[in-house]
């Protein structure tokens, strides 16, 4: 998934990349959802996404064991909570 992603972004946007934690703590209300088809409608998986950083298992679109255990911009991550907020009430 970083793959096909990243070499598309400069260096700059590499950096803030679903920068997630940054607009949390500037006081941005996080709404997340899917880009079905591109990722999967499952809310869970997206949750897994904000708060490990990683690819849930089974997503077939980041089937290289790179992008389902080495988190994308590890300081991003969110809380569950924050995480459940922004799949429901955000």
């Amino acid at each position: 998934l970083v793959e096909t992603k990243l070499p598309y972004l400069d260096e700059a946007h590499q950096k803030v990349h679903f920068a997630f934690e940054t607009l949390r703590s500037a006081g941005v209300e996080l709404a997340i959802g899917s880009d079905w088809p591109v990722s999967s409608p499952d809310p869970l998986w997206g949750i897994h996404t904000a708060v490990n950083r990683t690819a849930p298992p089974g997503d077939p679109h980041a089937r290289d064991r790179r992008s389902q255990t080495e988190p994308l911009l590890p300081a991003e991550a969110i809380t569950l909570g924050a995480a459940l907020a922004a799949h429901t009430t955000g």
